[in-house]
């Protein structure tokens, strides 16, 4: 594990602080999105390392698996396309792409933009994991989305709650993930929402707990203590 010393000064406690969370977690899957860039696997590698180091059970996954031109990048252990067959018991984790919040016409996208396809595709796919035997049988069902369901009006915000609101309010869903707004807040579930919704800011540490019957959710301040804590028993 790298010095603590070689790490950029105004990096050092975010590392600090990010090495105590993992030190408190047995159990880790490391995901990138699918075609991973530079970015995403070179930090998917640099943390697989880390948790090797400190001897940690975890896998890396990307389903579309290694692009040729990143084959030189130094793995600690062989990337997972699928999940069918982990080393440790299934506790299911959703990870969503919401795309842009304005139309895809904006003029910051210059034309290039294709949000509304690529989550209309996206939903399809969520129909059927959520379907699966692996996704029903999970012991936690958390979702992780960036931008909340159920508050916003603007385009992406309205187009996400018509497309997967109906399906993970079906779901069985324990606890959706989310941040965007850079402000903490708390939404228990209601009639529209069927599950409930954790916002964090963006200066904080969300880190969740599962065992016991419950997932047990601490968001850390900047300062590293906690500044609010919730508990939702698993479905």
């Amino acid at each position: 594990m790298p010095l603590m010393t070689e790490i950029p000064e105004n990096w050092r406690e975010p590392a600090a602080r990010m090495v105590t969370s993992l030190r408190g977690l047995d159990r880790v899957l490391v995901a990138a999105h699918v075609n991973p860039d530079g970015d995403a696997l070179g930090s998917m590698s640099a943390l697989g390392w880390l948790l090797k180091d400190m001897g940690k059970e975890f896998v890396l996954y990307s389903p579309s698996g290694v692009p040729d031109y990143l084959s030189f990048l130094p793995l600690p252990c062989t990337l997972l396309t699928s999940l069918e067959r982990l080393p440790f018991e299934p506790q299911a984790l959703v990870l969503l792409d919401c795309g842009e919040d304005k139309p895809d016409s904006d003029i910051e996208y210059g034309g290039l933009g294709a949000y509304d396809a690529y989550r209309e595709e996206e939903a399809a796919w969520l129909r059927e994991t959520v379907a699966s035997e692996e996704f029903r049988n999970a012991s936690a069902r958390i979702v992780l989305l960036h931008i909340p369901l159920g508050n916003g009006t603007w385009h992406g915000n309205i187009h996400l709650e018509e497309l997967f609101l109906p399906i993970l309010n079906d779901a069985d869903i324990d606890v959706m993930l989310s941040g965007h707004t850079h402000r903490y807040s708390f939404h228990p579930a209601n009639d529209k929402v069927r599950f409930p919704v954790l916002v964090n800011d963006n200066a904080s540490l969300l880190k969740c707990d599962v065992g016991d019957g419950k997932i047990t959710a601490r968001i850390y301040g900047p300062e590293g203590t906690v500044t609010h804590s919730h508990e939702f028993p698993l479905k």
